[in-house]
C-alpha cells in the first residue's frame, strides 16, 4: 500500500511539473523579462526538462508500464521529447512568443541528462 501512494504521488508530481511547463509557456513576452539569449535562458530550459524527464522515467519505471529500464528509458525519452515540441509550438500560439529550434535543443538535452542521472543511480549495467 506504501508503494501505491508512492507511485500515486510521483504520478501527481509528474502531470503538475508538466502544468508547471505549460502555464510557463503560455505568458506572453511583454509580460516576461527579457532573458531570451541569456544564461538565464539556457538554464531555465534545460533545468525543467532534466526534472521531466526525471519524473517521467521514475514514474514508467516504478508503475512497470514498461517491462524493463531500457524501455522506460525509450519511452520517456519520445515522450518527453514530444512534450518539448508541443510545447514550442504552442508557442507559436502565444503573443510575442515564438517557435525556437535551440530551446527544442536544450529541453531535449535536458531530457537526457535526467534520464542518463536516473539510470546511473539505479547502477543499471547497460550504461557502464
Amino acid at each position: 500500500m506504501a508503494k501505491r501512494k508512492a507511485i500515486l504521488r510521483y504520478w501527481i508530481l509528474f502531470y503538475f511539473w508538466m502544468a508547471v511547463i505549460f502555464a510557463g509557456s503560455s505568458v506572453p513576452a511583454e509580460n516576461m523579462p527579457d532573458i531570451r539569449y541569456s544564461f538565464l535562458s539556457l538554464a531555465v530550459h534545460f533545468l525543467e526538462y532534466f526534472i521531466l524527464g526525471l519524473l517521467c522515467i521514475k514514474v514508467l519505471n516504478e508503475s512497470y508500464l514498461a517491462p524493463n529500464i531500457e524501455s522506460a528509458f525509450a519511452m520517456a525519452l519520445i515522450f518527453c521529447f514530444v512534450f518539448a515540441l508541443s510545447d514550442e509550438l504552442h508557442q507559436y500560439f502565444v503573443p510575442g512568443r515564438m517557435v525556437e529550434t535551440k530551446d527544442l535543443i536544450l529541453d531535449g538535452t535536458g531530457v537526457l541528462a535526467g534520464l542518463l542521472l536516473y539510470v546511473r543511480k539505479r547502477n543499471i549495467s547497460w550504461l557502464k
